[in-house]
């Protein structure tokens, strides 16, 4: 995770510019996930950040909650992403076009993703 977490640092420093953050999406592995699954950055990614469930989501305090919300959302084939983007840099805007927010719309659009990818959709799939 600490590799994954440097290279998150040097795109959040370097690819400030949607060009070149373009040129990495779906096309490198470059997202770990909590699932144990390397992903390449998508569009249509059920992925979330869920180290920072809103405060308006969540009781601060109340870990428990949080766990269950995220047991479930994983149940349901969300992806969610371990502690991999910096803290103490800015985050270039477009990368949130690619993982889900933790707010409401966010963890509705992961749903959604998900569920468009799931195998009992008889829907089209994405991946």
């Amino acid at each position: 995770t600490e590799w994954f977490l440097k290279l998150w640092r040097y795109i959040c420093i370097h690819c400030g510019d949607k060009q070149t953050l373009l040129q990495l999406a779906e096309k490198y592995c470059i997202v770990p996930t909590q699932q144990g699954i390397v992903c390449t950055l998508s569009a249509s990614s059920s992925l979330l950040d869920a180290s920072e469930l809103s405060k308006d989501l969540l009781d601060e305090d109340n870990n428990d909650v949080k766990e269950r919300l995220v047991s479930v959302l994983v149940s349901v084939g969300v992806r969610t992403l371990p502690k991999i983007l910096p803290t103490d840099v800015l985050i270039p805007p477009d990368v949130w076009s690619y993982i889900h927010r933790p707010t409401r719309d966010g963890i509705a659009r992961a749903l959604e993703t998900a569920a468009r990818r799931s195998p009992t959709n008889t829907g089209a799939t994405t991946p």
